[in-house]
């Protein structure tokens, strides 16, 4: 995503076939993200939480 071309607003879709799950993401012009997960198993839920978690905590040590 960082690679794309700046704009106002960029929007990104993903799905995932073979676990049908479905992810859309927002990037914002001032830099905040709207991230929307949707069919996901818990387990696959858990992880990715955990992981936006520790990218959180790193950026606030930064």
């Amino acid at each position: 995503m960082d690679r794309a071309p700046p704009s106002t607003r960029r929007e990104y879709t993903y799905e995932d076939e073979s676990t049908y799950a479905e992810y859309y993401i927002q990037v914002h012009e001032d830099g905040l993200t709207t991230v929307a997960i949707s069919h996901v198993k818990i387990e696959d839920i858990v992880t990715i939480l955990d992981g936006l978690e520790q990218a959180l905590a790193e950026h606030r040590t930064a």
